[in-house]
């Protein structure tokens, strides 16, 4: 039975169509989405922000064109609007009005100024006091995009109070860089309420801490974050704000960490090319050394996640991921460690699977980050479901001998270690998008594997699942 579409599904698709086929805009559908998305009735108001979001600004993002980047921004404007209109708009409302940005063209022409940015030079470099880095807010875009922009700002502004806004994750993956940290939570599934409320208290935030300073003195730095609504709405003076611009295609066949560091070679000259990274607090790592030192020492582990990112597309399905491991424990000196995040939709995922793996015979067992330094291993144990912090994740996948995960921010943790990695990239909303999410190689370890089409015929999961055994067994200590 087909699932019935709701009515701000229905308006998503009818504005989806408009735009592609070049004809004018029905922002009013964008105003009477976003008129829900605020209103009273729970269910409507999440059935809106969910269409406004994954069915029109997330395709328009994820096409990596100048036309889809365009339409997006007068989306977000036109949904700017609505929020201006409610009681909770006001303060945004004063915000705009002392910055003189008063109509949506305001708004366009402060996004195409900020396009303009020019270099900052070495005498102007050493004015700066206080930058700030926006956090992309998705854990894989902070890897590939804004650990660039923090290795390099270091490098150049020495000098400078260096801070990272953004959630909690940052000072988990950041902690050894010697910055300072902004704990500002965005919720990427929040309400539209929330998501734009979200802005003037941020606003706030940073014209506290810049008080007393001119605009030489601070530099802010935005990779796209959706903290500022993709660089459309201001936190501090054009002069002082730098902004990435990652969504167009004139930046051909590049990757995003190659975009960043174009984009750094052209804002911060005096700087080198850097490569994605993370930096982990010492007493993390120490704790996953002692984990592994208590394996057998013939151990070949395997750290698996299947987490999606809340984008089923890039699911290859529960039968590939059962019969994968499988195969995998073949191999009796395997130990797969499924990393199953600490709750939601992909923790219960895992813990399905795991059962399904252990009504086959194998020994399955759980080990939460808490018991990470002390856990001893029962023998006979194939299957190890953990659960804990990203940067638990983060130490144990660069301990680990081999991971296989799909497109999600796992991939871009593996990629950023010596850690041979087998990433299958299914999902793809175009080529562009496939270009600019594949994890970087530059250890020469990571393999990418790419589904075009979904689902897998069983031919088509058996052929896969042969070619990353091979791969994996290649992987091993002993080979």
């Amino acid at each position: 039975m087909t699932s019935m579409v709701s009515l701000p599904e229905h308006l998503a698709a009818i504005f989806m169509e408009a735009q592609a086929h070049d004809q004018d805009l029905p922002l009013e559908l964008i105003t009477l989405l976003s008129q829900m998305g605020l209103g009273g009735d729970p269910q409507l108001a999440d059935q809106a922000t969910n269409s406004l979001y994954r069915l029109i600004i997330l395709p328009l993002c994820d096409d990596f064109t100048d036309h889809g980047t365009a339409v997006a921004n007068k989306v977000i404007i036109t949904m700017l609007q609505a929020f201006l209109r409610t009681r909770a708009g006001a303060a945004a409302r004063q915000i705009l009005t002392a910055e003189k940005l008063d109509s949506p063209t305001d708004l366009v022409e402060r996004h195409r100024q900020l396009q303009q940015s020019k270099p900052l030079s070495q005498a102007q470099g050493a004015l700066i006091k206080k930058a700030f880095i926006l956090s992309r807010v998705t854990l894989g875009a902070d890897i590939a995009i804004t650990s660039i922009i923090v290795q390099r700002l270091r490098q150049a502004l020495p000098q400078a109070e260096i801070f990272l806004v953004g959630p909690e994750h940052l000072s988990r993956l950041f902690a050894g860089c010697n910055l300072r940290f902004i704990d500002f939570p965005f919720d990427r599934d929040g309400s539209l309420h929330e998501k734009f409320a979200a802005w003037p208290r941020l606003h706030h935030y940073l014209t506290e801490q810049t008080k007393g300073l001119s605009h030489r003195e601070i530099a802010l730095f935005d990779p796209d974050s959706r903290l500022s609504q993709l660089g459309l709405l201001p936190l501090v003076p054009v002069s002082s704000t730098y902004y990435l611009t990652s969504r167009t295609e004139r930046a051909g066949e590049a990757t995003l960490p190659e975009i960043t560091n174009a984009w750094l070679e052209r804002i911060v000259p005096d700087s080198s090319r850097a490569l994605p990274s993370f930096w982990l607090p010492t007493s993390v790592q120490q704790e996953a050394r002692l984990f592994f030192q208590h394996l057998p020492a013939a151990t070949f582990t395997v750290l698996i996640n299947f987490g999606v990112g809340n984008d089923a597309n890039k699911r290859l399905g529960i039968t590939f991921e059962e019969e994968l491991l499988v195969a995998l424990l073949t191999r009796p000196d395997t130990l797969v460690i499924l990393d199953s995040g600490k709750d939601g939709p992909e923790h219960e995922a895992a813990k399905r699977l795991m059962a399904k793996i252990a009504k086959k015979g194998y020994k399955t067992a759980e080990l939460s980050e808490k018991e990470l330094p002390d856990a001893t291993i029962a023998s006979g144990t194939r299957l190890l479901r953990f659960s804990g912090n990203i940067d638990a994740v983060a130490a144990l996948i660069d301990l680990s001998h081999l991971f296989i995960g799909y497109d999600s921010c796992c991939q871009h943790l593996a990629t950023a270690t010596r850690t041979p990695a087998i990433i299958c990239f299914a999902g793809a909303a175009n080529k562009r998008f496939l270009r600019r999410w594949q994890p970087s190689n530059h250890h020469g370890k990571t393999t990418t594997i790419v589904i075009d089409k979904q689902p897998l015929t069983s031919s088509q999961r058996t052929e896969l699942i042969n070619k990353i055994i091979k791969k994996a067994a290649s992987c091993h200590p002993k080979q």
